[in-house]
């Protein structure tokens, strides 16, 4: 009971866990679509309520009536020459009072597109009967090595077949899936229950091995099996617990947002699931998941455990962990779904923690020459795993290690012990308080942030960049003329579209042949909304002197400037996260010395306290500035890699969208490259006051709770509510100083005040701890 108590309600455990499941719930939100998810759950909300057969009836009517009514407003704004495609959610009511069509939501475009999503899917529950008759056939179709006289093949080919017989006329209904479907497929909080085992694991080991507690159960058998038993028991409550808590946190946000999933239905009626060969329901799918989960996560746990015992340091306990870590994951990639190497697959720690996979098909493991249900297999080697670990850690903590004399002699070399003030420092920083650990997870976080939300490019965007790509640079004779032949290439399509509407009206046409010929002018028309934006800068360059006129495609300018809602997005997001990362890397290192006493010691004289705490101040900005970078180079290796950087060395003149900057006399002349410089020092400035704003809190405050508490307080809070959606907030707190962008926009002169403000404040901060540590000394 003294290890539940001293472990599992350990206030940096819980702390730590409270921190997580909010995280996990802004990401959530911060993932999903308000408009498409609202729109989804009111229609949900009103299809379900019908019968089957008159769901069924009316899902197809209002589908083919959505994508009528969306076909004929394309064809009339399709004419219409410099037609503002931006609002094209608005629909005009004539179109609904035309079909007499009675919309569930505000948007056209949304309900058709959701309404033919639950077309494709009732067609597919209809449809059910018929693939569990064909699944021989559809095998074969699918791979071909089915096709192959191999025994071991045709063996997969019968029990698959086999297994699907008890389906043959099962009926599956229409069900709310998109909330689970969701929360199913959200990875990040698996990456946080792997996150807060791993620290758990740590702490069980690490602060008891460091204390030399465990020194003095060396000589007691009893007490050393006891020990590890209670440590290893310790885990799988903490495993069995965050796993649950996280995915009723995962469940509970989409269901806000998407609407409630009936647990009764069978997981057949799951779309990513219709192929699965299990005769259970949803509520039973989520209990097996948290449970396959529970043990997957216990078994990191306790190899956490082992390594433990292995290494001597935290660092050599990490770079292991990494190690295997980045091992398993490559097996997992490259590792065959069948064949005799896919019990590299099946039996990977990576895949028991992915346990979705395990149920949405029927895979087989080639086990001598026969297959062997995947799932048959795993929930005999997973247990068995856990049980092998179990055994192992015990049987090595209860062997006892006795510690060897140190021989005397001029044969022993005495380790040489380092005075240097600023390697204590770093040490304390970076080793001691564990902030390796932190940056490494920030790190991980960053880059599973940049390669899980790629740069959507929409269909303008693209003909946009294609359009820039080739106009990039000064303005010649040839670009000018290629313009002036896109823009006569417009004209032509638009008198032809209107010329055949003209012929299909005075009936010389058939609809076919109408449908066919606009359509292909549609297609060539589709872009001209980027072209229009070519022509727009083509304008304002026009403007400017003749040596000065030079095309830059400026999205990915634009996107860091903030000027456009990815670009506010991303500034929210990664300030919030940096905010939080400097946080949590500081507030302990810090506080250490308070919390030892340490400080009475190096506080006793002036000269040493001013040393010692100068010291740990640059200590702190070396390790804000490390975490600086930790947050914003991903993001400018996923922004430049996606759209470039030529251009950077021209003037913020060529950037028609950058209108406050334009307007502002001799900013306009400023080069691109100096605004992301000084955009990017100067966040760089108040990451460091922040770092010694943490250090101001810390030796009024001295314990480690009150400095994160306030500092989230202070700093962080505000950037989370903007994250969650709550813009306003950024009005009434320090937001739009973090983000920078919005400021500079509206008064370009504040890019070179506010960096020089942050600086001055910075000097006063830090002439005030100085101050601050000797009024407070040897307290």
């Amino acid at each position: 009971m003294i290890e539940f108590r001293k472990n599992f309600w350990r206030k940096s455990f819980i702390t730590l866990a409270l921190v997580l499941l909010f995280f996990n719930s802004v990401l959530i939100v911060r993932s999903i679509d308000v408009h498409q998810a609202k729109s989804w759950k009111k229609i949900c909300s009103h299809v379900l309520e019908m019968e089957d057969e008159q769901r069924s009836v009316y899902i197809k009517q209002h589908a083919e009536q959505l994508n009528k009514v969306q076909e004929n407003y394309f064809a009339s704004v399709i004419s219409i020459p410099d037609h503002d495609y931006s609002n094209d959610g608005q629909i005009a009511e004539q179109n609904y009072d035309q079909a007499q069509l009675e919309l569930i939501t505000d948007d056209l475009f949304t309900e058709t597109g959701q309404f033919n999503v639950l077309n494709e899917q009732l067609n597919s529950n209809e449809k059910y009967s018929d693939f569990i008759a064909n699944t021989q056939l559809d095998f074969a179709d699918t791979f071909a090595v089915f096709q192959t006289d191999d025994p071991y093949l045709k063996k997969v080919e019968q029990k698959t077949a086999t297994a699907y017989l008890p389906f043959q006329n099962r009926e599956l209904e229409l069900t709310n899936w998109r909330s689970f479907e969701q929360a199913d497929n959200w990875r990040i909080g698996e990456l946080f229950i792997c996150l807060l085992i791993i620290f758990q694991a740590y702490n069980l080991f690490y602060n008891e091995k460091n204390s030399g507690f465990l020194f003095l159960l060396y000589p007691l058998p009893k007490g050393r099996s006891y020990l590890m038993r209670t440590k290893m028991s310790v885990l799988a409550l903490t495993s069995l617990t965050i796993c649950f808590v996280f995915a009723l946190n995962s469940y509970f946000v989409f269901e806000m947002y998407y609407g409630t999933f009936d647990l009764s239905v069978p997981i057949q009626a799951i779309p990513s699931y219709q192929r699965s060969v299990l005769d259970i329901t949803l509520g039973d799918l989520i209990l097996i998941q948290i449970m396959v989960r529970s043990l997957a996560v216990f078994l990191l746990a306790q190899i956490v455990l082992f390594i433990s015992q292995l290494v001597r340091r935290i660092s050599g306990l990490f770079i292991s962990l990494a190690i295997l870590l980045i091992f398993k994951f490559t097996l997992y990639t490259y590792s065959l779904s069948f064949g005799i190497f896919s019990i590299l697959r099946y039996t990977n720690l990576i895949f028991f923690l992915n346990v979705r996979e395990l149920f949405q098909t029927e895979y087989f493991i080639n086990v001598f020459g026969n297959p062997v249900s995947a799932r048959l297999f795993i929930s005999v080697v997973l247990p068995l795993g856990v049980v092998f670990m179990f055994i192992l850690n015990q049987t090595w903590f209860d062997k006892f290690i006795p510690v060897k004399p140190v021989k005397s002699g001029t044969g022993i070399r005495s380790a040489k012990i380092s005075t240097s003030l600023i390697k204590h420092e770093i040490y304390k920083l970076f080793i001691s308080s564990r902030g390796v650990i932190i940056l490494l997870v920030f790190t991980v976080l960053q880059i599973y942030l940049s390669i899980n939300s790629p740069i959507d490019f929409l269909t303008k965007e693209q003909f946009y960049r294609q359009y820039m790509k080739k106009l990039e640079g000064e303005i010649t004779d040839d670009k000018l003329q290629f313009i002036a032949d896109e823009r006569l290439k417009f004209d032509e399509l638009r008198n032809e579209l209107k010329l055949f509407n003209e012929l299909y009206e005075q009936g010389n046409i058939s609809s076919t042949e109408f449908n066919f010929k606009t359509g292909e002018i549609s297609s060539q028309l589709s872009t001209e909304p980027a072209f229009i934006q070519v022509e727009n800068n083509l304008f304002h360059l026009q403007q400017l002197e003749p040596e000065n006129r030079i095309f830059v495609y400026d999205s990915g300018f634009n996107r860091l400037a903030g000027l456009s809602e990815q670009g506010e997005s991303d500034d929210i997001l990664n300030s919030t996260i940096l905010v939080f990362c400097i946080i949590m890397l500081l507030s302990e290192y810090a506080t250490k010395d308070y919390q030892i006493k340490l400080n009475q010691i190096t506080d006793a004289y002036k000269y040493g306290r001013e040393r010692h705490l100068k010291t740990r101040l640059q200590t702190g900005l070396l390790g804000s500035s490390i975490a600086y970078m930790v947050i914003y180079v991903p993001h400018l290796i996923k922004i430049t890699s996606a759209f470039g950087i030529q251009g950077l060395f021209c003037n913020i003149e060529h950037l028609p969208r950058w209108q406050q900057f334009l307007s502002a006399g001799y900013f306009n002349k400023m080069p691109i490259i100096i605004y992301f410089s000084l955009l990017y020092l100067g966040r760089l400035f108040l990451v460091w006051f922040l770092a010694i704003a943490i250090q101001i809190l810390a030796i009024l405050q001295r314990k480690i709770q009150r400095v994160i508490g306030t500092a989230l307080f202070v700093f962080n809070i505000s950037l989370f509510i903007s994250l969650l959606g709550f813009r306003i907030i950024d009005k009434y707190s320090l937001n739009n100083i973090f983000y920078g962008n919005p400021l500079y926009q509206k008064a370009p002169f504040l890019i070179l005040v506010i960096p020089l403000w942050i600086l001055v404040l910075i000097s006063a901060s830090f002439y005030y701890c100085l101050k601050l540590v000797d009024t407070t000394s040897n307290k």
